[in-house]
C-alpha cells in the first residue's frame, strides 16, 4: 500500500496573529487563495470566514517591502467595507 505524497505549491514565510504570509507561484496565486479560503470556511461550517489578498511582485522584492504594500492594502480595504 502506498501512500499519497501530496505537494503544496507554496512556501511559508510567516504566521503570527491573524496574519499568514505565503510564497506562491503568481500562476497559481489566486485560484491556490481561493481555495484556502473555501477549505477553511467548509472547516468550521460557514461559521468563521477568511480574507485574503494577494499581491504579485517581483522575485527579488525584499519580503519587508512586500509586507508593508499587503499591510497598506488592507487598511484601505478595511476602510471601504466599513464606508459600505
Amino acid at each position: 500500500h502506498k501512500r499519497k505524497i501530496h505537494y503544496h505549491p507554496f512556501e511559508i514565510v510567516s504566521i503570527g496573529g491573524d496574519d499568514v504570509y505565503l510564497f506562491v507561484p503568481a500562476d497559481i496565486a489566486l485560484e491556490l487563495t481561493l481555495h484556502i479560503c473555501r477549505e477553511f470556511e467548509a472547516a468550521f461550517n460557514k461559521e468563521l470566514t477568511l480574507s485574503a489578498g494577494v499581491l504579485l511582485a517581483h522575485v527579488n522584492t525584499p519580503i519587508y517591502f512586500s509586507r508593508t504594500i499587503v499591510k497598506g492594502l488592507l487598511v484601505s480595504v478595511q476602510h471601504i467595507v466599513n464606508d459600505f
